[in-house]
């Protein structure tokens, strides 16, 4: 079709389109414990994605990180003193970045001084080793008699990394901590326990890996620890006696305790003669018992098995025999049993 002179065609104009309003649709979380202790990360401005190893920077940009003001730090119950380069530290984390706020608060640094007070000293030395050179100390390099207190010290640099938010060296600090009480043979006692359940957030994996040590010692049929030995974790916090039963739950494949409603109702009777008794560690069946003692064969079993004994003793109507539970074939009150070794804070394992 041809176009006629003089006749104005009218502009083709593009279709209206109405504007996308963006919006973040994610949820805003309660203002949780766990949302305390991670506020700085989610308050950054830049993304959290994973710094390069300051071993693998250029001659130029390592240049660049060594230059400008240092900031002393000041670490300890002793107050021992650090001048670190700035730069450097914001490189690594904006936590000494006195414009960056954590926690609602800005003056973390004041006039070039920053104190970490409640650190470890030692564990400060491995974070600025890491720093300026992108590593630490390799556990399994060292003697075995130092082991377990390398082990410790990466404990403590974990927390320090918990503080200060670098989840980079946390990993490494977890990762020497578990080869070093591997090759030490040595775990953490409940003493050692209690910082990482005062310092770090719920969902720390530095809380199940010490919950899970402290169920199998409890579980460990060699071990002299029991339930008690972590009476002060458990009073401390919740969380610990929560996680400690939940590992023993998983580690035992979930198995199903025998009913206790039913079966001898002897057990759960006040008894005159033996209330001084531990009964702790009777089982409530006969398949949870040990092998029947070797009687002689003229003397009866009344006269072998003392008098305390007798209402714990069963019938088994497959052994055709009695049979003691176990934990009770020994006198309770006798010497061995009184004077138990003491346990030291770091079992083997």
């Amino acid at each position: 079709m041809g176009h006629s002179l003089g006749r104005v065609d009218r502009p083709v104009l593009k279709t209206p389109t109405k504007p996308i309003s963006h919006f973040d649709a994610t949820p805003t979380p309660p203002n949780t414990i766990e949302r305390i202790y991670s506020n700085y990360r989610s308050e950054s401005e830049m993304p959290q994605t994973p710094q390069q190893n300051i071993g693998d920077s250029s001659a130029k940009v390592f240049a660049e990180l060594l230059s400008g003001p240092l900031l002393e730090i000041v670490v300890g119950s002793e107050g021992r003193s650090w001048h670190l380069h700035q730069n450097l530290l914001i490189h690594h984390t904006r936590f000494f970045d006195e414009s960056h706020m954590i926690n609602g608060e800005h003056r973390r640094i004041k006039d070039g001084k920053l104190e970490l007070r409640d650190e470890d000293p030692t564990a400060f030395e491995l974070l600025v080793k890491w720093m300026y050179q992108g590593k630490i100390d390799d556990v399994s390099w060292m003697p075995k008699d130092v082991k377990w207190d390398y082990a410790f010290t990466c404990q403590k640099l974990y927390i320090l990394c918990e503080t200060i938010g670098l989840q980079e060296l946390q990993n490494q600090a977890i990762d020497q901590f578990r080869r070093g009480c591997h090759e030490a043979g040595l775990v953490p006692g409940p003493e050692e326990m209690k910082p990482i359940y005062e310092r770090t957030r719920p969902s720390s994996p530095f809380r199940k890996l010490v919950s899970r040590i402290a169920a199998r010692q409890i579980m460990d049929p060699a071990s002299e620890k029991d339930a008690s030995s972590y009476k002060d974790c458990f009073a401390l916090s919740p969380d610990f006696a929560v996680d400690v039963i939940n590992a023993i739950k998983v580690g035992t494949g979930g198995s199903l305790f025998d009913d206790p409603t039913e079966g001898n109702s002897c057990r759960y009777h006040e008894h005159e003669d033996e209330r001084n008794i531990d009964t702790r560690s009777i089982s409530s069946e006969s398949t949870m018992i040990t092998a029947a003692p070797k009687w002689p064969a003229k003397l009866s079993m009344k006269t072998q098995i003392p008098s305390y004994l007798l209402s714990y003793v069963e019938v088994s109507g497959l052994l055709s025999t009695s049979v003691a539970l176990r934990g009770l074939t020994t006198d309770p009150s006798s010497k061995a049993d009184r004077e138990r070794p003491q346990l030291r804070s770091s079992d083997t394992v």
